[in-house]
């Protein structure tokens, strides 16, 4: 149970912690008492977070509790126009320099990507980094082989592999230099949605650090079907997101008109 209890030398009794979490944290009057009654605590640290004196025990959680220092008041830390715009700005880049990314910054990356909020906090995440070019080659080819068996009969797609044949020496992924693999092996109905935000995560990550990305949703569509695929990979799971990282070969003039949608409640 990694959530220990309270250090009652720095608790004030503020009742924080017990706001945010139902049936773990109880008001006893002169102090607040941790009893996880029914074993459900989905260890998603609130308690640690909302506890102005760091009062809260625990072991085995992971890194250490990032204070927020100089982070009291996010807009004004961030404001609005400035996030909308860095994250308007991000494209689906499909021309990668020929460099190597370094290592340092592909586990900030893959850092970001574990951070990102999860159903029920549920944490059996898993990553691979592909970097060796062979192997991103003969991952790619795999994939591209299948995906073609699909469309065999359509000329537009034949024509269209040959100009990619031409263009890039793996086209399934735009010769990016990296992979980055994220895969689950629950079989939780959630599980894709928390590859998908931690995929946003990862993107927001590589463009602040100067990297491209493309979220390479065909790897995963065959994975599902080809388990002997997932092999070459060296991942295992029920559940994949597979992200392409590398430098930009290409320069971004504008961002592509986006309509806006009605909303509901807000007309």
């Amino acid at each position: 149970m990694p959530i220990l209890g309270i250090e009652y030398g720095n608790c004030i009794n503020c009742k924080k912690c017990i706001t945010q979490c139902v049936g773990k944290f109880w008001d006893k009057g002169d102090k607040v008492i941790f009893d996880d009654k029914w074993r459900d605590c989905i260890l998603c640290g609130h308690c640690i977070a909302v506890c102005p004196t760091d009062a809260i025990l625990y072991e085995n959680m992971g890194s250490e509790p990032y204070a927020f220092e100089g982070i009291k008041n996010i807009p004004d830390y961030i404001p609005y126009d400035i996030v909308f715009n860095f994250m308007n700005s991000i494209r689906s880049t499909r021309q990668y320099k020929k460099v190597k990314v370094p290592e340092e910054l592909l586990r900030k990356v893959v850092r970001a990507m574990q951070i990102a909020p999860t159903g029920s906090n549920i944490r059996d995440q898993k990553f691979m980094v592909i970097t060796d070019p062979e192997l991103i080659k003969t991952l790619g080819e795999a994939v591209l082989n299948e995906r073609m068996k699909l469309v065999a009969d359509d000329p537009v797609v034949t024509e269209q592999r040959k100009i990619s044949a031409e263009r890039w020496e793996v086209p399934l992924y735009h010769d990016a230099p990296a992979l980055i693999i994220m895969y689950c092996s629950s079989s939780n109905s959630i599980d894709r949605y928390n590859i998908g935000i931690a995929i946003t995560y990862g993107r927001l990550a590589a463009h602040s650090l100067g990297l491209a990305t493309c979220w390479n949703g065909y790897t995963t569509g065959i994975f599902e079907q080809h388990k002997d695929i997932v092999k070459i990979a060296g991942v295992r799971g029920k559940s994949w997101g597979v992200l392409e990282v590398g430098y930009p070969a290409v320069q971004y003039e504008r961002i592509p008109p986006r309509p806006e949608k009605k909303i509901k409640g807000l007309d």
